[in-house]
């Protein structure tokens, strides 16, 4: 969910005293300096505060400059966890369906369902990376590898007990972490939804203030 603020007006509101005041420096120069008649200077000094007043207008999207830029750093930074983290979805999918139907592979059914949820949410919101990037970057390309150690190992003739214990082990554990970073992401909408509602609330009782 986007995340909106209000623009900060302080430079703006600046801006447009200076406006002013440099229609007030005009006004008196062209009448008493200038020798012109009072209707000349005051069109004068109208020319320059809206001239300046609407370069103070132009100038305001400033921030939303600087969000793109960090947007566009945003943007860097998931091409690069994505680059690990597709090719590992694909290895679980992979190995998924390669796996015979078992607990293990259920387990690696949910984990990969998990991580594609949160794929997608974070390539909709980059902002929201920061959040779970350890499980894309490190959780999910590990799980992808224990998957197709699974594997190799079921393929034997003679598999290794023991090891396939351990796999079921740590992938129950990655499940969990999943989870864990999946309600951070669940935790991130509830507190941008309380957000909102606030601010409807708040905008609510102002225009009913009114009638």
């Amino acid at each position: 969910m986007a995340r909106e603020t209000a623009p900060d007006t302080r430079g703006l509101g600046l801006r447009y005293a200076l406006a002013a005041l440099a229609a007030a420096i005009v006004l008196p120069a062209i009448v008493l300096f200038l020798a012109q008649p009072l209707w000349v200077g005051l069109i004068a000094a109208a020319l320059v505060f809206t001239g300046l007043a609407l370069f103070a207008a132009v100038q305001k999207p400033a921030p939303r400059i600087a969000a793109l830029r960090l947007a566009s750093g945003q943007r860097a930074v998931l091409d690069a966890v994505m680059a690990d983290a597709r090719p590992a979805l694909e290895t679980l999918a992979g190995v998924i369906e390669a796996a015979p139907k078992n607990a293990v592979r259920d387990r690696l059914d949910a984990i990969r369902a998990i991580a594609a949820e949160v794929v997608a949410a974070v390539e909709a919101e980059p902002e929201r990376l920061a959040a779970v990037q350890r499980l894309l970057t490190y959780y999910l390309p590990r799980t992808a590898e224990i998957a197709a150690a699974y594997l190799d190992l079921r393929s034997r003739k003679a598999p290794d007990a023991e090891r396939l214990a351990a796999i079921q082990d740590v992938l129950a554990k990655m499940e969990a972490a999943f989870q864990h970073f999946a309600g951070k992401l669940a935790d991130d909408d509830l507190r941008g939804l309380d957000a909102d509602l606030k601010l409807i609330d708040a905008a609510l009782k102002e225009d009913l203030g009114r009638s």
